[in-house]
């Protein structure tokens, strides 16, 4: 399973750890999250990756986590969507699903980047079916859950229908 977030430029990562000898600086400063980490978006961005992970039943060796919609010349936190997609294709996986936890609702980065274009570029690479996973906001739960927690933060605020104060 492809977990794909959207992606930041490393400068944030790094000027996040305050230690400045964590994040960005080893090859396994994502693998947990430590004092030194806990500030930076990739960090926890694999510690939402392995917690859904986990629930799911994905083997440990079934997970790739990556990042999406780089911009500019600046390095991006790595690895890049696009190029997984691609590999993961060119080394024979024929079959793949994406999800893109990060975002609660579909967007250009969710239905075009990942619905769209990966999809192609896996299938040019000899991929067959790259199912994205849909958005929650898909789901009436979603939007009943929205709809809840709305009236409940809200609950303080004067009612619509009360009389304006004088």
């Amino acid at each position: 399973m492809i977990f794909s977030f959207h992606g930041l430029p490393e400068r944030h990562c790094t000027k996040s750890d305050e230690s400045g000898e964590h994040c960005l600086k080893r090859a396994d400063c994502c693998d947990r999250l430590v004092e030194a980490n806990r500030n930076c978006y990739r960090a926890q961005c694999f510690a939402t990756a392995r917690g859904l992970a986990d629930l799911l039943g994905v083997p440990v060796e079934k997970r790739i986590i990556c990042f999406q919609s780089r911009l500019g010349r600046t390095p991006w936190i790595r690895p890049y969507t696009d190029e997984v997609v691609v590999k993961l294709a060119r080394e024979g996986v024929k079959r793949a699903v994406i999800l893109s936890p990060a975002f609660v609702a579909d967007c250009l980065e969710t239905i075009e980047e990942l619905g769209m274009r990966a999809v192609k570029s896996f299938r040019e690479s000899g991929g067959e079916v790259l199912t994205l996973v849909p958005a929650v906001n898909a789901s009436d739960a979603w939007a009943d859950a929205v709809v809840t927690l709305s009236r409940e933060a809200s609950a303080w605020l004067p009612s619509p229908d009360a009389a304006p104060h004088a």
